[in-house]
Formats: C-alpha cells, sequence, structure tokens
C-alpha cells in the first residue's frame, strides 16, 4: 500500500518533465536513404587516407634508392612530380567510379575531386 502511494505520488510529481523538453530538428545537408548514400562517403574517405600513407612509404622507399643514382634533389623532384600527378589521376578515377552510384551531378564532381587530391597529398606533406 505505501509502495503504491510511493510510485503514484511520483509519477505525479514527474508527469510533467516527460512533455517539458522539445526538440526542432533543422537539417542543413539531408542524407538520402540507404546505404551507399551514409556509408560510401566514410569508406572511400578511409581508403584513400590509407592508400595514400601506404603509396607515400612506397615512394619514400623508391626515392632513398633514387638518391644513390641521380642525386637528391633530383630524386625529390621527380618525387613531388609522381606524388602531385597520382594525387591528380587516382583521385579523378575514384570519383568518377563513386559519382554514378551515388548519382551526383557534375557541380559536385570538381569539387569532390579537389577534396580527394588533398586527402590523396596530405600524407606526402
Amino acid at each position: 500500500m505505501q509502495e503504491a502511494k510511493i510510485k503514484q505520488g511520483v509519477a505525479k510529481a514527474y508527469a510533467p518533465v516527460g512533455h517539458s523538453v522539445t526538440t526542432k530538428i533543422h537539417k542543413v545537408n539531408p542524407v538520402r536513404t540507404g546505404l551507399n548514400y551514409s556509408l560510401a562517403p566514410f569508406i572511400v574517405n578511409l581508403a584513400i587516407y590509407i592508400g595514400s600513407m601506404i603509396g607515400t612509404v612506397v615512394l619514400f622507399t623508391a626515392y632513398s634508392k633514387a638518391t644513390m643514382n641521380v642525386g637528391r634533389l633530383k630524386a625529390f623532384g621527380m618525387l613531388e612530380i609522381a606524388m602531385i600527378l597520382i594525387a591528380i589521376i587516382s583521385s579523378g578515377v575514384t570519383i568518377a567510379i563513386i559519382s554514378p552510384s551515388m548519382h551526383l551531378g557534375s557541380n559536385v564532381f570538381t569539387q569532390l575531386w579537389f577534396n580527394h587530391a588533398l586527402e590523396t597529398l596530405h600524407p606526402s606533406i
């Protein structure tokens, strides 16, 4: 009897609390439904970043071996040119493959290409 009385008192005291807070969500960049819209950008960014780190290690190894033959400055220049070309070409190919699956327009293509090129260059800088 006492327990039921306490439960009623608590329920009566806290009844208005359940409806006291309301939220209003304003979506700035709404994402369409489906895994290709929500999960694909994450996986692509992760793959590009990990791939560029592995590529940097491979290019640095090639740079280390090339310094013996052509000199440090020339090998460094060749290394940087290779990294820039890889960033531009690989990110363009990646975006060309991803864009149709996400139904992206041509106006977004250039922005994504630039973004991924910077992501690819980041570990090498």
